[in-house]
């Protein structure tokens, strides 16, 4: 891992009971950006999000009453080999979920590196 990355386990933590600000989808270039606030920073901290080569977006919801501000209460970001895809999994608010799988993403312009699962859900929290 260079210093020009950062651990998915850590973007994973970083995702995790952020509220989104601002959401891209650019369906022609395979991106989705996110722009977040995370949990128990600093009100003015942005952290931006970019899935690149998205290859797979789907998001389902048993509601088109989608609240602000969106706080992910569920986070899955994993890769299981080297030259696999990224995958996210997102609950944003009851009932809806984001899933994707991407070919890169990036962290304030970091590239996120690393193997393996991290899973952060605020219903198995005490």
């Amino acid at each position: 891992m260079s210093d020009q990355s950062i651990d998915f386990r850590a973007v994973s933590a970083i995702l995790f009971r952020a509220r989104i600000d601002d959401v891209s989808l650019a369906l022609q270039a395979g991106r989705l950006r996110l722009v977040i606030r995370p949990a128990g920073a600093e009100p003015a901290r942005l952290v931006a999000l970019v899935f690149d080569g998205v290859s797979d977006f789907r998001w389902r919801s048993g509601t088109t009453d989608v609240t602000d501000p969106l706080e992910l209460s569920v986070v899955g970001l994993e890769r299981l080999a080297a030259d696999d895809v990224w995958r996210l999994y997102a609950v944003p608010v009851p009932g809806a979920v984001l899933e994707l799988s991407c070919r890169a993403v990036s962290c304030d312009g970091r590239e996120v590196s690393g193997v393996g699962r991290s899973f952060h859900d605020r219903s198995l929290r005490p």
